[in-house]
């Protein structure tokens, strides 16, 4: 179950609605991240991940500072210190990365978790801790999906859609958007690239302007940290508890 576009749209001009009248640092900077979608919180904890050099997951208040400016965020460098005295409890002077997105992610209930953690490992069906194209293959049926449907999409496009759930304001990796951008190619068909070499599924299509097939890259691995960030967002937009429970009972046959 993903977001639909109306549900963002929603959630988006809801939390832009209240930034007006939060006094809160933390808040401020959850409903900043929410106004961008349902991907804004993992987009936030993205850019962190790529400053963190020596893969200790954890920054410094420099570090932090420069993310949130580096990810567009209207936040005052008081607002930063106080967020991050806040989340720094054991005054080390760094800030992890699990603590400070159990802080930023929207409240959610023991329920509500647990019926995220129950669709990840639903999702996870080959239990190596992270949901690929493979893992869908065993439980998301596409033969209803209408693109699939009209020969349009084959099945590892409709996969590819799905994945792209979790991608953020539209990019992909950013190392590897940043090598690859959406290029102009002669390839007839798509192709998976398989780790260790990337985790990413590339496909084309032809670009009835140019007349040219379009390379494109995207996700083909989402691990538990982001399935959870994604879909604290989603829980956002929903205010009943049993709508929720409904919802993602019904969308992953829980």
């Amino acid at each position: 179950m993903a977001m639909t576009n109306r549900t963002n749209h929603i959630m988006q001009e809801n939390a832009k609605k209240k930034l007006g009248g939060t006094t809160d640092c933390i808040e401020k900077l959850r409903l900043q991240c929410l106004s961008r979608g349902g991907s804004g919180i993992m987009g936030l904890a993205r850019q962190f991940k790529i400053m963190d050099d020596d893969g200790n997951r954890s920054l410094d208040f420099k570090e932090f500072m420069k993310g949130c400016g580096d990810f567009g965020l209207q936040i005052s460098k008081d607002e930063c210190q106080e967020i991050f005295n806040a989340i720094d409890k054991d005054q080390s002077r760094t800030l992890d990365f699990d603590e400070f997105l159990q802080a930023l992610r929207p409240p959610l209930s023991n329920a509500r978790i647990n019926l995220i953690n129950q669709a990840f490992i639903k999702m996870d069906r080959t239990k190596d801790g992270v949901i690929t194209a493979e893992d869908l293959k065993g439980v998301y049926n596409v033969s209803k999906h209408p693109k699939y449907l009209n020969g349009e999409w084959t099945e590892d496009q409709v996969f590819a859609e799905y994945l792209k759930t979790f991608e953020v304001g539209g990019e992909v990796d950013a190392t590897v958007s940043s090598l690859w951008p959406h290029i102009a190619l002669s390839f007839q068909k798509g192709s998976m690239l398989r780790p260790p070499f990337w985790e990413m599924l590339f496909f084309t299509y032809l670009d009835a302007r140019t007349n040219k097939r379009i390379l494109i890259f995207t996700k083909t691995q989402v691990t538990k940290e982001e399935f959870l960030n994604y879909y604290s967002g989603l829980s956002a937009s929903i205010d009943s508890d049993v709508y929720f429970d409904l919802m993602m009972r019904n969308a992953f046959k829980l």
